[in-house]
């Protein structure tokens, strides 16, 4: 695996939790939701 796709899939994997995160508290990811990955 390449280092590059490995780390689109990090980010992916990141952005999806955060959306998540972001569904749950609200408050405290607010600044990872806003944030453009």
């Amino acid at each position: 695996m390449s280092c590059s796709l490995a780390l689109s899939q990090v980010a992916k994997f990141a952005l999806i939790t955060c959306m998540m995160v972001c569904r749950s508290i609200n408050r405290y990811a607010n600044i990872c939701c806003n944030r453009d990955i």
